[in-house]
């Protein structure tokens, strides 16, 4: 699986919207809140999601099938992912980077 993980308010809303378009034209079965299956931006309940239990094939693939996630997820999300816990190992590979912000007002 795919997962990618952000905080809000870190430009993470472009990226989402490229991973689901991206996993929709592949054919991978995603689960991007605010997204539905055709990767259509849908700012609903959907969007304040932090686990996977809106997860359904109405947003791109049943819990069962995901093979990519990306949003404002808990930290070991994907332990709840059928694929992970048959295909991965606990020792995943993890990259970071850190944004700094600034007032508006500088």
């Amino acid at each position: 699986p795919f997962v990618f993980l952000h905080h809000e308010k870190t430009a993470g809303s472009t990226i989402r919207a490229a991973v689901a378009q991206a996993a929709r034209r592949l054919g991978a079965s995603f689960y991007v809140p605010c997204y539905d299956a055709d990767a259509i931006y849908r700012e609903d309940r959907r969007c304040y999601s932090f686990d996977l239990e809106n997860a359904s094939t109405l947003n791109g693939g049943p819990l069962n099938e995901l093979a990519v996630l990306a949003g404002h997820f808990q930290w070991n999300v994907w332990r709840d992912l059928p694929k992970f816990n048959s295909t991965l190992s606990d020792d995943t590979s993890s990259s970071s980077t850190r944004r700094t912000t600034k007032d508006k007002g500088e």
